[in-house]
């Protein structure tokens, strides 16, 4: 039996009536904090597997670009897993919204859709592990650089289903109020994944010297042990009891399609995020050389101290919104926003104070080589810069994710990335190149300040001048 949450008694009947803005505090942190704790874990365990790795290039003659080549491999298997990962988060959404209306049955059926759609995943993530070379090639890498993207990037496609998998059923206990599974899960992944790191990367207690790929497989690993955890509370007398979990296996399109109808929009827009990302920092960012690869790699690592807490705050806000949102309730869904918002930037923030007052001594951790520390220095300025709007970004599409409305979202996500990420960064690289990589990343800053502001005017448009009847068709009747 899956262990007692302490979210347990948040039933769909406590969504009805006006809680008190204490009450809206405590229901999402007491949503989001399991979560958040699961994504601090994944934070500081991705933070010290790039350690590892840097310590690593510092034993390599010359230096290596073992942190480079895991951070493009990642990023770039990250393309079709956040197009999954849209997918599975609007799980969160239907599942929410029937657990708001008291139709549990139906949240379950919503989870094994998902899981549907992981199965389905299987042939099309082995077909990228042959083009993989192309792939990295188009992007202008080469060299060891290259051979090492390929080699991170077939181990995380390799998992992808089941990552998908994983995400689902995270989704699902989102949706209906039970996420202390999900940070027992994920913290019981991320352990498994640093003790195989330490064995495996460096060749500790016998181990191979596997490196990079002692990383991969880390990772991987993982992730399958946080699935199988995630699985046997699905699958758990309580859940079977609770949403009858067990026995809505079957392949159902009413259920499947509107699943599709909102997961397709929001699985596009992740994924044009990360695409444009790629383009970005592969092509565009290391072309200005190793020193700049490695020094964008570091930093990357401490924007995910900021980013991905934000995430697990944005979950819960997903879930919170879908369940007041599901009974019809618009006016608390946005006072629970605007909670989450000032939670959100004032952490964000703090960590953009960080990085603006302490670039140097944070560049030191993962860096040694004065060039890149330099570099490094220089892009942690425009990442503070664009903190709080980011946490406006992601709580404003969590909560639209709530409410269900993912298209214009996604076109808007689509039309700005391109247009200032991409085309801005190109142009700053192509005509301004004596700048080095700050240009590009300059055009990114103001990509992520005008992204967030775009969300959020939208969510004010919906909470504000549409009734939630307007948007249940984003959800199967129950």
């Amino acid at each position: 039996m899956a262990p007692h949450d302490q979210t347990q008694s948040t039933a769909p009947h406590s969504v009805h009536g006006c809680p008190a803005n204490g009450a809206l505090l405590s229901e999402l942190l007491l949503n989001a904090a399991p979560n958040v704790l699961g994504m601090l874990g994944l934070t500081v365990m991705q933070f010290i597997d790039g350690l590892m790795l840097s310590w690593l290039d510092r034993q390599t003659p010359g230096g290596g670009v073992t942190l480079a080549a895991s951070y493009g491999g990642g990023i770039v298997a990250w393309i079709p897993l956040a197009f999954l990962s849209g997918l599975a988060q609007c799980v969160n959404t239907l599942s929410g919204q029937a657990f708001g209306r008291a139709a549990n049955t139906d949240a379950a059926i919503f989870a094994w859709q998902g899981l549907w759609c992981a199965l389905f995943a299987v042939l099309p993530c082995i077909g990228l592990i042959f083009v993989a070379p192309i792939i990295f090639g188009l992007l202008g890498q080469t060299g060891v650089l290259l051979h090492g993207q390929v080699l991170f990037f077939d181990f995380l496609i390799a998992a992808a289903p089941v990552n998908l998998a994983l995400m689902v059923l995270t989704s699902f206990y989102m949706g209906v109020a039970r996420p202390l599974r999900v940070a027992i899960a994920g913290l019981a992944g991320n352990l498994v994944n640093l003790i195989l790191d330490w064995l495996l990367i460096f060749g500790h207690a016998g181990m191979p010297q596997l490196g990079l790929v002692g990383s991969a497989i880390a990772t991987a690993t993982g992730t399958l042990v946080s699935f199988g955890i995630m699985a046997g509370f699905f699958l758990s007398a309580q859940t079977r009891r609770q949403f009858h979990s067990a026995a809505t296996w079957p392949l159902r399109w009413a259920k499947l399609l509107p699943l599709l109808r909102l997961g397709l929009p929001a699985g596009c827009q992740w994924s044009n995020d990360v695409l444009t990302w790629t383009i970005f920092t592969l092509w565009l960012v290391n072309r200005f050389g190793a020193d700049a690869a490695e020094a964008q790699s570091a930093v990357m690592r401490f924007i995910q101290i900021s980013y991905l807490p934000a995430v697990g705050l944005g979950s819960a806000v997903n879930a919170v919104v879908a369940r007041y949102w599901g009974v019809g309730d618009a006016a608390t869904a946005r006072r629970s926003t605007r909670i989450a918002l000032g939670l959100a930037m004032a952490y964000m923030s703090s960590c953009g104070l960080l990085f603006w007052l302490g670039g140097h001594a944070l560049a030191g951790v993962f860096l040694a080589s004065p060039q890149q520390v330099h570099i490094a220095v220089a892009l942690l300025i425009f990442a503070a810069f664009f903190q709080t709007f980011d946490a406006v970004n992601i709580i404003s599409i969590s909560a639209l994710r709530g409410a269900g409305d993912t298209l214009l979202p996604a076109i808007l996500w689509v039309v700005l990335s391109w247009g200032i990420c991409v085309a801005g960064g190109y142009a700053a690289a192509t005509f301004y190149p004596s700048v080095g990589p700050r240009g590009p990343w300059l055009m990114a800053a103001i990509y992520v300040c005008v992204l967030g502001m775009a969300n959020l005017f939208r969510w004010r448009h919906i909470a504000v001048h549409s009734l939630a009847s307007d948007y249940f068709s984003a959800a199967p009747p129950s």
